[in-house]
């Protein structure tokens, strides 16, 4: 038998499953594009007065509350 497949009602679990590595490639990409927006906001962000830098602090806070959201729904 393949791995991941049994003879009786596994099936939510394995769908439980896949929506955990789907939730976490999203984070993953998120953050991602987080990191290349600093790339390409490094010399906006020195700037005096800025917001830049606030607002990508302001979303990668909300990916780590994500972040902790997911990792809460994949425990239970």
């Amino acid at each position: 038998m393949a791995e991941g497949s049994s003879g009786g009602g596994g099936g939510g679990r394995q769908q439980q499953q896949q929506q955990g590595v789907a939730e976490r490639r999203l984070l993953r990409s998120r953050y991602l594009a987080v990191k290349n927006l600093i790339s390409d906001e490094k010399d906006d962000m020195a700037r005096a007065g800025s917001d830049t830098f606030a607002a990508i602090i302001t979303q990668v806070d909300c990916l780590h509350e994500l972040e902790l959201t997911v990792a809460f729904q994949n425990e239970y």
